[in-house]
């Protein structure tokens, strides 16, 4: 096994002093898991080649990744080497919001992601005065389902992030010539007015500059979790974890008690999963029964989980045992994408990241780029990924005119 990096470095002069670097072109860095991105970004923030704060992160990726590292405090933002040890592949962008450097994220995503609806959201990140951990006061259901949503009044050190979220179409193809042979090489036509229009604005009224952020799952994602159990348990997992109060109108009158009932119900269900039937609470207010916005028993879906688990252990292979942690992993999951692209789809999205590309580089040029493979994780299918890391870079170098890739993956030696 080798690892590729160049690591960016000042240079020294003939007294020994270090000299500013010589402006190089647009770089390209090639990662593995997505968090990884978070290093060339620091380093870039660092160099002054990224400004330090208000940028704009434009992230083609089938996940939102804005999720907040539930334990972390907010002061690890700004010691860079606790930052980049507590955040995971699902949230290592939030926090550079909280730091000020990202003052706009637009998610643009595949028509299989679901996570987040498109149009613009605007919310606060901020430090939690009860725990000194970060949160958002965003009533959408990607954070209240994780107990990431809390009042305003409680978030201390408020930043003020926009976030646009763009579902791209997997049926965009270049024109074709008169003799049927396709034109990849002709800039595409530019994106619908209306959200051009939107993501040109955000990008003019930043301060700062735009970093792209390309995940190739974002190409066809897989859900590595699914598989694991049999599929009616799996969808029933999905039932479980679905937080209904967190999409119900009373939802957003009622944020100072909804956090706690559905925090109080996930500790129930861990209990549940992980000690057995006897654990069950069958007092419908421990369970949030409090929350006006709470519209069915949690205790009756306790009572089903305990019974299907039952049923995973009765019928599990003689000799093996059902990890109780891996269930509950599966249950935060069944929300994720899950989508085999067919030749055709990949060239629409592929096409469409290029439309994009090209409308967004005529009004300000990406000043660094990263690349998440994410293929060891399981989420880009292995038997596309290098075709994909290929097309990207090919379709950046289009766009933005030449650029060096700076690969921090481990390779196999041939």
């Amino acid at each position: 096994m080798a690892t590729i990096d160049r690591p960016t470095k000042g240079v020294l002069d003939r007294r020994g002093k270090r000299r500013r670097k010589e402006q190089v072109g647009l770089e390209i860095h090639v990662v593995e898991d997505h968090d990884e991105a978070l290093g060339p970004l620091l380093r870039a923030m660092g160099s002054r080649r990224l400004p330090l704060a208000d940028n704009v992160l434009l992230h083609f990726d089938a996940h939102p990744d804005l999720l907040l590292p539930m334990d972390m405090p907010a002061a690890d933002v700004f010691r860079k080497e606790a930052l980049r040890e507590q955040v995971s592949i699902a949230s290592w962008i939030l926090p550079l919001v909280f730091g000020g450097h990202f003052g706009t994220i637009v998610w643009f995503k595949p028509p299989w992601a679901t996570q987040i609806a498109d149009g613009a959201h605007t919310f606060v990140v901020g430090r939690r005065t009860s725990t000194g951990t970060l949160a958002t006061d965003s009533c959408l259901p990607y954070f209240v389902d994780e107990v990431l949503s809390f009042p305003t009044s409680t978030l201390l050190d408020r930043k003020r992030v926009n976030l646009i979220v763009i579902t791209l179409t997997a049926d965009a193809q270049p024109a074709a010539e008169a003799d049927g042979s396709s034109r990849s090489n002709v800039a595409p036509a530019p994106p619908t007015p209306v959200l051009l229009d939107t993501v040109v604005a955000a990008v003019r009224a930043a301060g700062g500059g735009v970093c792209l952020d390309v995940c190739l799952d974002c190409f066809g994602a897989l859900n590595p979790f699914r598989g694991d159990i049999a599929e009616p348990f799996f969808s029933f997992l999905g039932k479980v974890y679905a937080n209904h109060s967190a999409r119900s109108p009373a939802f957003r009158r009622c944020l100072d008690d909804c956090p706690t009932a559905r925090a109080d119900f996930l500790r129930q269900m861990e209990k549940s999963v992980i000690q057995g039937e006897g654990a069950l609470v069958t007092d419908e207010a421990q369970l949030g029964g409090s929350c006006p916005a709470q519209p069915c028993s949690r205790v009756a879906t306790l009572e089903q989980l305990a019974l299907h688990l039952a049923e995973l252990h009765a019928h599990a292979p003689a000799g093996t045992l059902v990890n109780p942690r891996r269930i509950l992993d599966i249950g935060a999951t069944t929300d994720l994408p899950h989508h085999t692209c067919s030749e055709a789809e990949h060239a629409g999205l592929l096409w469409e990241f290029r439309r994009w590309l090209d409308a967004i580089v005529a009004i300000q040029p990406p000043l660094i780029v990263t690349v998440a493979r994410s293929a060891y994780d399981g989420y880009t299918p292995a038997e596309t990924v290098e075709t994909l890391q290929a097309n990207v870079v090919q379709h950046i170098r289009a766009a933005c005119g030449p650029a060096e890739v700076v690969l921090a993956v481990t390779v196999e030696d041939s």
